[in-house]
């Protein structure tokens, strides 16, 4: 490599590294599964909360009266509250040296891109489960602004007897009060720690069979159970022992001015080149009656 010049390894060419980002993201960006994505041509984005609710955050509704042959119909209107969120900017960098990219293997440079895009995967999911769960509190009494949820005292889903039926319950009374207010709860968010202590449980698995078949284990992952999604995620939870439920795609938005991006440029003085990924978005919590959050489901 005689003829070695910085910056021009073939795996630090734009479009390789667009392409490595975008396959080591794969489905990390949990975030943009949960939220509709969006964008906005400015750094602060304004957006409409539902106002025709109750104290407790009910839908409420209008009359529908019964009409004549001649009769006019009935016209109703509807009451939003305007909200902002500043957008802001998150971004990462990783060093190639001089060294790295004469006589380094690629897996190096593969090494580093993977934790670059793990990192950048962490901090988009990290701030949007922050918010979604509003730093991950239920109040005693939610008023209509707040997430709805519980904190459990008992009735623990790792109760050696009684630990699936203790689950499915909690997911049923999830999913009921969600429809008191007009939504349809259909993913589950959840640590590792919780997946693996149902895979290893006959309990569970039992709950999870088809047609006798032990599904769950055949797949190594819990897949689709009462209508509902299982999603396991080592970014959720301030603790491991809590359990996220929403109707995906309609709590709220992930709003981007500009969407992931990378820039690769030299550091001559330095004989480096630098990979750069960025991202200018913001999370809104449009509909908190549709997130419902479970603390303490371990003893």
């Amino acid at each position: 490599m005689a003829d070695f010049v910085l910056g021009m390894h073939p795996l630090l060419k734009q479009e390789a590294i667009n392409r490595n980002i975008q396959e080591l993201l794969g489905h990390q960006m949990i975030a943009d599964t949960l939220l509709t994505k969006s964008t906005s041509a400015t750094l602060a984005t304004r957006y409409m909360v539902d106002g025709d609710q109750d104290a407790f955050g009910r839908k409420t509704y209008e009359d529908v009266p019964e009409l004549g042959e001649a009769s006019a119909l009935r016209r109703i209107g509807v009451t939003e509250v305007e909200k902002s969120e500043m957008i802001r900017r998150y971004g990462l960098e990783f060093v190639v040296t001089y060294e790295m990219q004469k006589w380094g293997l690629g897996s190096h440079l593969q090494r580093g891109l993977r934790r670059l895009a793990d990192n950048v995967a962490n901090m988009i999911n990290t701030m949007a489960y922050k918010k979604i769960t509003q730093d991950y509190t239920v109040a005693g009494s939610p008023t209509s602004v707040q997430i709805e949820g519980k904190v459990k005292a008992g009735s623990f889903w790792n109760d050696a007897t009684l630990g699936a039926e203790n689950m499915i319950a909690d997911l049923i009374d999830a999913r009921a009060n969600a429809r008191k207010f007009g939504f349809e709860l259909d993913t589950v968010i959840m640590s590792p720690d919780i997946e693996a202590m149902m895979l290893k449980s006959k309990t569970f698995r039992d709950a999870f069979r088809v047609n006798n078949t032990d599904v769950a284990l055949l797949r190594g992952y819990i897949g689709d159970f009462m209508g509902l999604t299982f999603i396991s995620d080592p970014r959720f939870g301030d603790a491991n022992d809590t359990v996220l439920l929403v109707q995906r795609g309609v709590i709220g938005d992930i709003v981007d001015a500009e969407g992931l991006r990378t820039k690769i440029y030299n550091q001559e003085e330095q004989d480096r080149t630098v990979i750069r990924v960025t991202r200018f978005t913001a999370v809104q919590l449009v509909e908190p009656k549709a997130v419902y959050l479970i603390k303490n489901v371990l003893s």
